[in-house]
């Protein structure tokens, strides 16, 4: 499930404003002004989405493919952990080859597929989970390693790196507890889903509203623009 969720929010997201990174590579501010808006709001989108499956994830599999693969919940836990660290790391890398640094990137995903190939190997002879978690800490390796270069040419700093990610990932694990808190009633999983699916929803969306978040105006004016095209 997140694989294909979470990575069709975040194509969708940089398809956008990939050439318009590339239209500014000559202007180093600009494409950092465009880097953080977009490490903001991808993180918007992706942690509220991460976070739900992990919490409702159980009920998910239940309910889709019967209480038989309820072994299945570590490997998406696992899955959302990861899948919420690459959308990041492509934005990231994106803006690297946006100004021209393809050697760079090359390099981080050199390093990285040596580091995963060798990680792969040695989590073999361990246990299926060891396998799932080698991807999640290939995927943090090449996040830590594309932030330094992003730091280095576009002087994004780690703390503005992490004061555009961490607003989002706190209000959604908020979200989370909260959504939480409705599995202790004893209901169906169908109807545990049928309320935190939508009560998740509002509570993420209130805190953003609260918090005045600037991607979910970003988000509200994309909306109000592409109905007003309609018309």
């Amino acid at each position: 499930m997140p694989a294909t969720i979470i990575p069709l929010i975040s194509t969708s997201i940089n398809n956008v404003l990939l050439p318009t990174m590339s239209k500014a590579q000559d202007e180093r501010e600009q494409v950092l002004l465009i880097l953080r808006k977009t490490v903001r709001l991808v993180s918007f989108c992706i942690w509220p989405i991460a976070v739900g499956l992990i919490v409702c994830g159980q009920s998910l599999i239940n309910v889709l493919l019967s209480e038989k693969w309820a072994s299945a919940y570590p490997f998406l836990v696992i899955s959302c952990l990861g899948y919420s660290i690459w959308p990041i790391t492509a934005v990231y890398n994106n803006a690297i080859q946006a100004i021209g640094k393809s050697g760079t990137f090359l390099g981080v995903q050199l390093i990285v597929r040596i580091c995963e190939i060798s990680l792969l190997v040695f989590s073999i002879f361990i246990n299926v989970y060891a396998i799932a978690l080698s991807a999640v800490i290939t995927w943090l390796l090449e996040l830590l390693l594309s932030a330094c270069f992003c730091r280095k040419y576009f002087l994004y700093g780690f703390k503005w790196q992490l004061g555009d990610i961490l607003p989002s990932t706190v209000v959604a694990i908020i979200m989370g507890v909260c959504v939480y808190l409705f599995a202790l009633l004893e209901i169906s999983n169908i109807a545990l889903l049928v309320i935190q699916v939508p009560c998740g929803i509002l509570i993420y969306l209130c805190l953003a509203k609260l918090f005045k978040f600037e991607s979910l105006d970003t988000i509200l004016n994309y909306i109000k623009s592409f109905k007003w095209r309609k018309k």
